[in-house]
């Protein structure tokens, strides 16, 4: 079985955990035996546990996929409440609480979707914010809740605060 990918696997692992995995410059002879056949066998094995995130209320249309939504209750936490500016809350009614140990948001129908503090991950790109959950899958756009942002980024530890890279 393959162990190393190669350059893009080594700066994504990078990215995400801060460390990276030496790839050789001159492959092993056990990848150079390495088939396409091998390769789709491989692959084969990761769609049936592959995750894919898309947007709240979309729905794609992917055969063979069972939708998993973000564990949600209705029991808000104590903490600190955040809600958008005044001009930014119409059409919008949820508000985010930051407690001592995690973060939750609630929406405008009351669901209340919470995180461990440990487990958050406050992601900048193109101007906007997001709140993740990367153990469900689960992303909150958060960027009307500007003071909500200034209070996650010092309470989050700095390996949870990320800048979005693309490629």
């Amino acid at each position: 079985m393959l162990e190393r990918v190669g350059p893009l696997e080594s700066a994504a692992q990078r990215e995400l955990f801060g460390t990276a995995e030496f790839v050789p410059p001159d492959p092993p002879d056990r990848l150079r035996r390495f088939t396409a056949r091998a390769a789709r066998d491989l692959m084969a094995g990761w769609l049936s546990s592959a995750m894919v995130v898309v947007p709240h209320g979309t729905r794609p249309a992917l055969p063979g996929t069972a939708e998993q939504a973000c564990p949600r209750g209705s029991v808000q936490p104590s903490g600190e409440v955040y809600r958008p500016a005044l001009l930014k809350r119409l059409g919008s009614k949820g508000v985010l609480i930051i407690g001592s140990d995690s973060v939750a948001t609630v929406d405008g129908d009351g669901d209340v979707h919470t995180v461990p503090l440990a487990d958050a991950l406050l992601i900048e790109g193109d101007g906007r914010f997001w709140l993740a959950h990367p153990g469900h899958g689960c992303v909150t756009d958060v960027s009307d809740q500007s003071a909500a942002v200034v209070r996650l980024r010092s309470v989050l530890p700095p390996r949870r605060v990320r800048q979005e890279h693309r490629l």
